[in-house]
């Protein structure tokens, strides 16, 4: 639902920048006590429109894939889009609304009821920087540290093989005749 002096996004229109145009398409008109709804327009109803700017809509980053197939790509798009404004409302049956001169406030002002009293900040401090450690001073008449050899790992023994227990042979049993 707009009123005059409402701006409007849609896609691009043929007019001119700076041009007036008449939208005889008026689905719905209210003046706040009285409505009249079109089937599927108001007949003799029209908003006088002015194309403020064409300009192109954010762009949509497309992906297309196809699995297993080795095909993607990648696509852009950006919508051609124009910026108008409501000049003048007329339905037949309601009260006729013109756009003011002067564009509308898009928030209202707040009475101020007691005025802003400005208390004195306080000063900053400056930050004290942290002492500097001293570095560690290398003792040149110190001989250094020798280095241990390392120790071999003795071997671990191995262990000793166990003497088999002999079986005691099975003697074979003689057949019976």
């Amino acid at each position: 639902m707009v009123e005059a002096g409402d701006r409007i996004t849609s896609n691009r229109l043929t007019h001119a920048e700076g041009s007036e145009f008449a939208c005889d398409r008026v689905l719905l008109g209210t003046d706040g006590a009285t409505t009249v709804v079109g089937a599927p327009a108001i007949e003799k109803a029209q908003a006088r429109c002015r194309v403020l700017r064409h300009f192109r809509g954010p762009k949509i980053d497309v992906y297309t894939y196809q699995s297993k197939k080795a095909t993607h790509r990648w696509l852009g798009h950006r919508q051609d889009l124009t910026d108008m404004e409501v000049v003048e409302l007329e339905v037949p049956g309601l009260k006729t609304t013109k756009a003011e001169a002067a564009p509308k406030p898009k928030k209202k002002a707040r009475a101020k009821t007691e005025e802003k009293v400005e208390e004195p900040k306080a000063e900053a401090k400056p930050k004290k920087k942290a002492a500097a450690k001293p570095k560690a001073e290398k003792k040149a008449d110190e001989p250094k540290a020798e280095a241990k050899p390392k120790k071999k790992a003795a071997p671990k023994p191995k262990a000793e093989a166990k003497p088999a227990e002999e079986a005691p042979a099975k003697e074979a049993e003689p057949k019976e005749e």
